[in-house]
C-alpha cells in the first residue's frame, strides 16, 4: 500500500462525481453504474486502508515548511472504512429503490398552492408553481 492511495479516496468520488454529472440524464443505467463503481471502489480502499498501521503522504505546499500532508492512522482508517459501507449501502438503496419513481433523474419541487411563510391580509401571496400556465404569479389577497 503506498502512500498516494490515500489521495485516490478522495480523488475517487470526486472523479465519479464529474463524470455523472457530465452524463446526459437519459442516460441513467451509465450514471448508476459509475456511481456503484465508484461506491465499490471506495470500499475496497476503505477495507486496504484498514489493514495498514499507519501511513503518511507530504506534499511540499507554499514554500517555507508549510506542506499538504495526508495521514491515517488505525481510527481514521476505521471512520473511512465506515463511511465507504454507508456510501455503498446509499448506492445500492438509491439505484434500487429510484428504479420505478416517475421524478427519478429530475429535481423535485414543492407543488403547494399555500406559501411557505405564514400570510397576513395585505401580504402578497404565491400560487401555486404547479399551475396550469407553469408560472407563478404574485397576487394580494385582501380578504
Amino acid at each position: 500500500m503506498t502512500p498516494t492511495t490515500l489521495l485516490w479516496t478522495i480523488l475517487v468520488p470526486a472523479i465519479a462525481a464529474v463524470l455523472v454529472a457530465l452524463v446526459p440524464k437519459g442516460v441513467k443505467l451509465v450514471r448508476e453504474l459509475i456511481a456503484l463503481a465508484a461506491a465499490g471502489v471506495s470500499l475496497y480502499l476503505g477495507f486496504a486502508l484498514f489493514a495498514v498501521k499507519n501511513l503518511e503522504w507530504r506534499l511540499p505546499w507554499l514554500g517555507g515548511g508549510v506542506d499538504f500532508e495526508l495521514r491515517l492512522f488505525h481510527f481514521s482508517s476505521f471512520i473511512l472504512l465506515g463511511l465507504a459501507g454507508f456510501l455503498i449501502l446509499i448506492a445500492l438503496y438509491s439505484t434500487v429503490k429510484m428504479k420505478d419513481h416517475p421524478m427519478s433523474g429530475s429535481t423535485i419541487s414543492m407543488c403547494s398552492s399555500r406559501p411557505p411563510w405564514p400570510t397576513a391580509r395585505s401580504w402578497p401571496t404565491i400560487s401555486s408553481p404547479c399551475s396550469s400556465s407553469g408560472k407563478a404569479s404574485w397576487s394580494r389577497s385582501m380578504a
